[in-house]
């Protein structure tokens, strides 16, 4: 193994966050840190700031040390998939903390609506105990989730979810950003639990990756609700695309693999049309499979294929492929349909 050692000088004004000027944030989206992504390494982190400031990131704190202007934190990051740093005045954030499964979740919020962070976490908490049952075991100590003011986006890097204010303000207001919290508690699973390639055979990666996560948000909902709510999110999907998607630029097939639409409408709906070929059984040991023997490494499609192979005959693997091919096409009658009983036909 090679050790490689770099000291950063940053110019922290460009990555100011919030309108007063006191919160900083280096995250993947800002392209502050140049990394290979599907190159997993780890990270031990030196960090010192300002006295009254606090830092946040995904590695585990290994040593704090106050000293008369500044204070220093030395960080270790065993997967480091992101690098996330958020620097805050100390009195910032309220914070919770909340223990579930031997796993500490973290949450730091700037907003005061208390009603309104209160739900946030529920769901948090909700989607959180789904994934550990369905899914696996959370293989982590902490989780940290962090809202970022002036940011209208919501990322989930590895042990730490970054929540834009916008998407905390709008939570329940908007459909479309309905359910962001238990989105991206999943993707401690998929995605920052397993890596998927961003630099490396890139084929369909939106596909098992943001199309499998909200597959899985999916049926968070049914085993919380029932299969008829799994039924209406299939519903709204078909109705959704119907009414914004067919005929403009973003209806595009599946494997024209960009982040767009497709990837969150269609994606899950070819994912159902499987676990109804294959039965609930297969399709969660498969989902189950898919964690356990790739936790902490980078994925690729092949890599899901051969997984969903041990579980669904060929056959099946050809319908998904022929349908993430071409551009899909709904009749009427699918938006009525109840899919918990019969195939969904795209």
């Amino acid at each position: 193994s090679i050790n490689l050692s770099f000291d950063y000088a940053l110019a922290l004004d460009s990555f100011i966050q919030d309108k007063q000027g006191q919160v900083f944030a280096l995250t993947r989206a800002l392209k502050w840190c140049p990394f290979i992504y599907d190159d997993i390494s780890e990270l031990r982190s030196n960090i010192t700031v300002p006295k009254g400031y606090k830092v946040y990131t995904s590695g585990n704190l290994i040593k704090q040390i106050d000293n008369i202007e500044t204070q220093q934190y030395k960080f270790h990051n065993k997967l480091n998939s992101g690098l996330p740093f958020v620097f805050a005045p100390e009195n910032f954030y309220k914070e919770t903390v909340k223990k579930q499964n031997g796993t500490n979740l973290k949450f730091y919020f700037h907003n005061p609506d208390t009603l309104l962070t209160n739900l946030i976490i529920n769901e948090c908490l909700l989607s959180f105990e789904f994934c550990t049952k369905y899914i696996g075991k959370y293989k982590k100590q902490n989780l940290t989730y962090i809202e970022l003011p002036g940011i209208n986006y919501s990322q989930s890097l590895e042990t730490f979810v970054l929540m834009g204010s916008d998407f905390i303000n709008y939570f329940g207001i908007y459909p479309s950003i309905r359910f962001w919290p238990s989105h991206e508690t999943i993707h401690q699973w998929i995605g920052s639990g397993y890596f998927n390639t961003i630099s490396k055979n890139k084929h369909n990666r939106w596909f098992i990756e943001e199309s499998l996560t909200e597959y899985l948000r999916y049926t968070f909902i049914e085993m919380s609700h029932g299969k008829d709510s799994l039924d209406t999110e299939i519903k709204n999907s078909i109705d959704y695309y119907n009414k914004n998607v067919k005929d403009t630029e973003q209806d595009v097939s599946i494997s024209t693999n960009l982040p767009n639409d497709i990837i969150y409408i269609v994606g899950p709906l070819v994912l159902h049309t499987i676990r109804l070929e294959i039965g609930d059984s297969k399709w969660q040991s498969f989902i189950r499979k898919l964690y356990a023997d790739n936790y902490g490494k980078v994925i690729d499609y092949n890599t899901f294929k051969n997984t969903l192979s041990l579980y669904a005959n060929p056959s099946v693997i050809e319908k998904m492929e022929n349908s993430m091919n071409k551009k899909v096409k709904f009749s009427p009658h699918h938006a009525r349909m109840k899919t918990s009983n019969r195939l969904l036909s795209l």
